[in-house]
C-alpha cells in the first residue's frame, strides 16, 4: 500500500535508447565520467524507482536521468548528431527554470506584479556554462 514503481525511459525511432552492442563495457569505462551503477557501466538509459515513503521521482531527479545518463548514451548511440528530448509534464514532472514563461504567473490585466519571465531557450542559451 503507498508503493509503485516509476519508470523513466527515452525512445528513439529505433527503440529504447541504449548503448550500441558493438561498443562493450571496457570501452565505457575508459571514460571515468561515464555512469556506472554498481560499478558497471550503465547501459540503458531506463530508471526504475521504487516511490512510497520520501522516494518520489521529483523535476530534480528527471534533469539528472537527462544529463547524467540519456545524454552521455545518446552521444555514443548517435555520434555527430543532434538530441532533442520532448517530455510529458504531469504535475510530479514540472520542472522549470526560475524565470520560465508559464501562463499561470501572467497578469490577466494591467498593473500588479509580475515575475520576471523569459522564454526558456534564451534563458538556457545565455546562461553561463
Amino acid at each position: 500500500m503507498g508503493k509503485g514503481i516509476i519508470v523513466s525511459g527515452f525512445l528513439t525511432p529505433g527503440g529504447r535508447l541504449r548503448v550500441p552492442d558493438t561498443i562493450s563495457n571496457q570501452e565505457l569505462l575508459l571514460d571515468p565520467m561515464w555512469p556506472k551503477r554498481n560499478g558497471i557501466p550503465i547501459r540503458d538509459a531506463m530508471e526504475y524507482l521504487e516511490y512510497g515513503k520520501n522516494n518520489y521521482w521529483t523535476g530534480d531527479k528527471m534533469v539528472h536521468h537527462t544529463i547524467q545518463i540519456a545524454l552521455p548514451i545518446f552521444r555514443i548511440a548517435f555520434p555527430g548528431c543532434q538530441a532533442l528530448f520532448a517530455f510529458d509534464n504531469t504535475s510530479n514532472h514540472s520542472c522549470y527554470a526560475s524565470v520560465a514563461l508559464l501562463a499561470s504567473k501572467m497578469n490577466r490585466g494591467p498593473g500588479g506584479s509580475q515575475p520576471l519571465m523569459c522564454d526558456g531557450f534564451i534563458y538556457f542559451k545565455q546562461r553561463p556554462q
